[in-house]
Formats: structure tokens, C-alpha cells, sequence
């Protein structure tokens, strides 16, 4: 076994995303038989949770290893790079068409493989070492559904696991695919799992609505995903990849066949990413569990768009990529105003997550591909760890999301409140912790463009920094007000508590991956991060020659734009703090009217709801209405009612019914009746070839 991984080294990363999987088939069939044996018991076992950690470690365990065995390899094959993606990627065949020796047409052929390069190495690393820690916070987090309900059902902890196992599956799919649609099939996998998820609890109108919101959201962009999967294969006749790349470079860079394979693309990233304007279901995503947040917040679904524009990011023409930079801007910096006001712990999160998508879109549509890939890769473990922290609050607090009521938590919760400080500091871009080394790089690719002159617009100049500024301060207000000074509600005080070790033990190391993960030599030098090296060495070529210029001017500004992002930070904690001391943080302090704009997150949902729900929901009840029968009982019926389309098919019924009936009459059993007829139709036959004949 080991002999054939050694032969093929990228089947260790196949085992990685074939584990999840293999988890969720015991764990569904073992449900299944418990129910089929009608186990019954007051308090179902915790062993499915152990068991969905225990296969996600051992995920995480193949990923750290083919990690370090592909980046020996890559040191080993550095200048024969032809060697290297051959060592780690394989092909089947899927489907064939004309293969047969005889057929002379040339083949076609689906394939299904994988493919390992620099990215897709780290991200599956990433994504298995975040999940497994936020498998083990479930356990802790879930606990309450091992109980029995008030109707005596079952507690769902077993199917909970169920589905985060395939959702790990589907997300790990994805990113080791080596065709465009085999990372479609994980896409979509994706969306199903996070439906399943985001209404785990289906007794909750509001989680119906937003498990279908999310879904249907998505579905819009996995429509130009579509698109561009049917233009790519009409086109280039493959979907793979490397070899798209290298037909695309063959095109003029105003190819109208790449501008719709890019924006189609973008729809689909668009949706996945909650980038504007499909948006709005991700803060809504946020009545499903806390650790399903932090699954589809950090390290799973929001970030699969932004890994498809890096990996097909040579297949974006000029036109698209300015697109994409002004979505990404718009995105961060509406998102940030709006998680100013608000006041539930976890849509802070929500809206923090969307603006710091924004930023990584942002950076990559610049030309800042390394920039952005590290921000995703930091993002997800300092957002994982707010979201688990945020998790261990509504735990303490016995479900409790209004940071109106909290206050002085870090005396009850000291774990779960300097955990999240560092999250904080992280995600606010403190010097030395991992979001630092990111955002900076970000900064600094947004000035080189603008100094190159690839936008004379100030929009995506300014928009960057002011996000930086507003999100040190939102940031800094949801800690003050969850953990310093007096508790506001006295009652949810006394009873809070800290959470247990399951709980608490995944905080603590996503705390240090928060501080350390980005680390290089020397740590205050922001180019110097090990992950940023790490993914310059698979940076796509293109990159470096469509966008030198700007990257000089990135790395001639580093300096300015690091300062500029520390002061803005200093600047949010300090009127943060401010307003803290003043007692003023949960009052908005401006104007009323733009007060309830960002209450009303712009009425994006408002427009879409007068604009498409509501017509396509009074155009639905009118096709109804006319499909079906009147239902008032004081109306008589009648034989033949034509005012319906149910009633045209019910008449056409009746007259074939009434049809069969006369018809039916005929059938006497009579032998001399049927004999008489046929004599009868022998006689008006010949008749006929009489008449004709004369």
C-alpha cells in the first residue's frame, strides 16, 4: 500500500478526500440500521461524533503529509515541472465518445482525476486541519441533540456528523479536481450539504426559509457556471484545466468566447462567495448551528469561489477582471457598514466574512493572486476561530446571540474571551499575527495598481482602506461589548459559564494557528510569510507577465501601505474604545436615516422580494388558479367546464368516457348482431369500390 502511494504520491491526497466520505457511509448506515432495529434509549451515544473526528484527523494527518511530500518534490523537480504535475495528477476516462477502433471520428471524453499543485495542496490541508477541529467543537457544541425531544423523537447528533462528513467530502472534491466539471459536481454537492445544514433545525420557519434562500441564491450563479461549462467544451472540447490554459493563451485577449466563459465564472463565484449582488443569503445562513458557520464561514463553501477565480484565473480576460475588482471592492465595504449596527454576534460575523471575501476578490482581480490566496488561507483560521468563539458565548449563555445583554463575559468565559481577542487582533491586521501579513500584501497590491495605471478610478483605491479602518472597528465593538465592562442583563450573567474542554481545546490551537500561520523570517517582514512563499512558487505565469509593472509599484509601496493599515487600525480600536467608555457603542451615533439603511442592509432583500419573489409568487397563485377547479361549494357544478385549464382536460375526460360508453352498448355478445355488422360493412364496402369504379 505504502509502495503505491510512493508510486503515485497524489493518491495520499485522494485518500484525504475519500475518508469524509467513507465516514458518511457507516455513519448513514448505521443509522439506518438503529432504526430499523428500533433502538430506543433516552440518550443516544456520542460515538458517531468521536468517529466523523476521528476520520477527519486522519484526513488531516494524509494532508500534512502529502503536503510535506509535495513540496520535497517541488524542491526536487523545480526546474521539470512537466515531471512534477505528472507525479502528482491522475486521469480516467468517465466517458467516451467514438473510441471504437473502427469509428474514424476522433474521441471525445469526460474524465474524472486530480490534479495537486501548490494550491490545491495547501487548501486541502487547510480545509481538513480546520475541520477536524471544528468536528471536535461540534461534539461539545451538539450535545443537547443526544437528548430525546418533547415528542420523544430522536436526537439528531448522528445525522448532524452525517452531513458535516459529506460536506467535507464535497469541499475536498473540489479542490483536488483537475477539470472544471468535476469541481462542478463538488460545487454542487456543496450547496446540497449547506441546505441540509443551514436548516438542520427544520421545525424553525426562519431556518426553512434561509436553508431555501441559500439554495436558490446559488443556483442563480450555477447558472453562468453552467454556462461557461458548455462554452468551454464547445469551444476547446475539453475541461481540463492545464490544457484550457494553454488553448486560452492562443486567443485574442478580446476573445468574445473567454469573456463569457469568465463571466460565467464570475456568476458562479459570485454566488458561492456572497459577493454583490448575490449576497444576501450568507448572513441569513446564520440560523443553522454555530459550528456549521464556522465551517461554511472559514474554511468550505464561501471560500470555493475564490479558489476558482485563483485556480482559473489565466482563463479571465482583462475586461472580466475589472469586473470582478469592483465587485469585490463594492462587496467589502458594504458589508463592513453595515455589520457596523449590527447587534446579534453572529451576523456580525456574517458580514465580516462577506467583506473580507471582498478583499481576497479584490486583491486577485488586481493581480495580487499570492495576496489574495494567503488572505483565504489566514481568513479561514482567524474567522474559524471567531465563529467557534461567538459558538462558546451562545453556549454559555444558554443560546443567547444579542450582544445588547452581554458584558464582563471575560470574567466567567477568560478561555473563550482572550481566544477571541485574538481573533480580533488578527482579523483587525495587528503586526506579527497571521491577518497582518495578508491584508498588507492586499494594501500594497491595491497602491501598485493604482500606480501603475491599470485603474484611474480612486473607487478602488479608497474603498480598501476605509474597510480596513471600519473593520478594526467593528470588530473591536463586538468584543467590548460581548466581554468588558458591567454585564447588561444581571440574570444571563450568573448563569453564564465557560464552555468544556472539547469546546475550549479547539479554540486554543486555532488561536495559535491565528497568531503563527503566516509567520516567516524575519517575522516583521510582511514578504517574508512561508505560506506567501509557498504560494508564489505556484503562482500561474501569466500573473507575473500580465501584471509586473504593478507588482514593482506593490513592492516599492509595502512600507506605505503597512502604515496606513496600522494607523486605520489604531484608529477604529481607538473610537471603538471611545465610544465604549462613554457607554455609547450600541447607539449609531449618525444620522437617522442612513441609521436604518444599514439596519435594512440597504433593502437589498426588500428590492429583490418586490422585484422577483412577489411577482413570481402572485404569477404562480394566477396560473393556480386558473389550473384548477373552483372550490366553492355554493357553485353547482358543471358537465363541461371550459373557464379552467383543469376543467378543458376534465371535459376532454368525460367525452372519451362518454364515448366509450355508447360504443360499449354495441358489445352485445350476440354472434348473429356481429355477423349482420360485418355482412353489413362487406356490402357498404364493395358499394363504395362500385361507385368509384363507374
Amino acid at each position: 500500500m505504502l509502495e503505491l502511494i510512493r508510486d503515485e504520491p497524489g493518491r495520499l491526497f485522494l485518500i484525504a478526500t475519500l475518508l469524509p466520505l467513507l465516514a458518511f457511509f457507516v455513519l448513514l448506515i448505521a443509522g439506518t440500521a438503529r432504526r430499523l432495529r428500533g433502538v430506543r434509549g433516552t440518550k443516544p451515544s456520542a460515538i458517531p461524533g468521536y468517529f466523523a473526528v476521528a476520520v477527519m484527523a486522519m484526513s488531516a494527518g494524509c494532508a500534512i503529509v502529502g503536503l510535506s511530500w509535495f513540496l520535497q518534490d517541488a524542491n526536487t523537480y523545480a526546474n521539470e515541472p512537466l515531471t512534477l504535475e505528472s507525479r502528482w495528477s491522475e486521469r480516467i476516462d468517465w466517458v467516451r465518445i467514438g473510441s471504437l477502433k473502427h469509428d474514424a471520428r476522433p474521441a471525445l471524453s469526460l474524465e474524472l482525476g486530480y490534479r495537486i499543485d501548490h494550491l490545491s495542496a495547501i487548501m486541502v490541508a487547510m480545509v481538513t486541519v480546520v475541520a477536524t477541529l471544528i468536528f471536535l467543537f461540534s461534539i461539545g457544541y451538539m450535545h443537547d441533540e443526544r437528548q430525546r425531544d418533547n415528542h420523544g423523537r430522536r436526537g439528531r447528533f448522528g445525522r448532524f456528523f452525517l452531513y458535516l462528513s459529506l460536506f467535507g467530502f464535497a469541499m475536498l472534491n473540489l479542490l483536488i479536481a483537475d477539470n472544471l466539471l468535476q469541481i462542478f459536481i463538488g460545487w454542487e454537492l456543496v450547496g446540497v450539504c449547506s441546505f441540509f445544514l443551514i436548516g438542520f433545525y427544520f421545525e424553525r420557519a426562519s431556518a426553512n426559509h434561509a436553508a431555501n434562500k441559500a439554495f436558490i441564491i446559488n443556483r442563480i450563479g450555477d447558472a453562468g457556471f453552467l454556462v461557461a461549462l458548455a462554452i468551454t467544451w464547445s469551444t476547446f472540447g475539453t475541461f481540463h484545466i492545464p490544457e484550457l490554459i494553454e488553448k486560452a493563451a492562443t486567443l485574442p485577449a478580446d476573445s468574445s468566447a473567454l469573456w463569457w466563459i469568465g463571466m460565467g465564472l464570475v456568476a458562479g463565484c459570485a454566488g458561492k462567495s456572497a459577493q454583490i449582488p448575490l449576497h444576501t443569503w450568507l448572513p441569513d445562513a446564520m440560523e443553522g448551528p454555530t459550528p456549521v458557520s464556522a465551517l461554511i464561514h472559514a474554511a468550505t463553501m464561501v471560500a470555493a469561489g475564490v479558489y476558482l477565480v485563483g485556480r482559473a484565473f489565466p482563463l479571465f480576460t482583462p475586461d472580466v477582471l475589472l469586473i470582478i475588482s469592483y465587485m469585490g471592492a463594492i462587496t467589502m465595504f458594504l458589508s463592513a457598514t453595515i455589520a457596523v449596527v449590527q447587534t446579534d454576534i453572529k451576523r456580525v460575523l456574517a458580514f465580516s466574512t462577506c467583506s473580507q471575501l471582498g478583499f481576497m476578490m479584490l486583491a486577485l482581480a488586481l493581480g495580487g493572486w499570492v495576496a489574495g490566496l494567503l488572505h483565504l488561507l489566514t481568513h479561514a483560521f482567524f474567522k474559524a476561530l471567531l465563529f467557534l468563539c461567538a459558538g462558546s458565548v451562545i453556549h454559555g449563555l444558554h443560546h443567547e446571540q444579542n450582544l445588547s445583554k452581554m458584558g464582563g463575559l471575560r470574567r466567567k468565559m477568560p478561555i473563550t474571551a482572550y481566544a477571541m481577542l485574538i481573533g480580533v487582533l488578527a482579523i483587525a491586521g495587528t503586526p506579527l499575527l497571521s491577518g497582518w501579513y495578508s491584508k498588507d500584501r492586499i494594501l500594497a497590491q491595491v497602491i501598485g495598481s493604482a500606480a501603475a495605471g491599470h485603474y484611474e478610478r480612486p473607487l478602488l483605491l479608497f474603498l480598501p482602506f476605509i474597510t480596513a479602518g471600519l473593520t478594526s472597528f467593528y470588530m473591536f465593538r463586538l468584543w467590548l461589548l460581548a466581554f468588558a465592562g458591567k454585564p447588561r442583563d444581571p440574570h444571563l450573567y450568573e448563569h453564564a459559564h465557560e464552555s468544556p474542554w472539547v469546546m475550549t481545546v479547539p479554540l486554543v490551537i486555532l488561536a495559535v494557528f491565528s497568531i503563527a500561520v503566516a509567520w516567516g523570517w524575519p517575522l516583521w517582514d510582511a514578504e517574508s510569510s512561508y505560506l506567501g512563499q509557498l504560494l508564489h512558487a505556484g503562482q500561474p505565469r501569466t500573473v507575473d507577465a500580465q501584471f509586473a509593472t504593478a507588482f514593482h509599484h506593490a513592492e516599492a509601496n509595502h512600507l506605505l501601505a503597512g502604515g496606513l493599515a496600522l494607523a486605520l487600525a489604531i484608529a477604529g480600536f481607538a473610537i471603538a474604545w471611545s465610544r465604549h467608555k462613554a457607554g455609547t457603542l450600541l447607539a449609531f451615533g449618525g444620522p437617522r436615516w442612513l441609521a436604518k439603511l444599514l439596519q435594512h442592509k440597504y433593502y437589498f432583500d426588500e428590492l429583490y422580494s418586490r422585484i422577483f419573489t412577489k411577482p413570481t409568487v402572485s404569477t404562480a397563485q394566477a396560473i393556480g388558479a386558473f389550473d384548477k377547479r373552483p372550490t366553492d361549494k355554493t357553485e353547482s357544478p358543471r358537465r363541461f367546464d371550459f373557464r379552467t385549464l383543469d376543467g378543458v382536460w376534465n371535459a376532454i375526460a368525460d367525452v372519451s368516457a362518454f364515448g366509450g360508453a355508447v360504443l360499449q352498448r354495441a358489445q352485445t355478445g350476440q354472434l348473429r348482431q356481429y355477423v349482420l355488422a360485418l355482412g353489413l360493412t362487406v356490402v357498404a364496402a364493395l358499394g363504395i369500390l362500385f361507385v368509384r369504379t363507374r
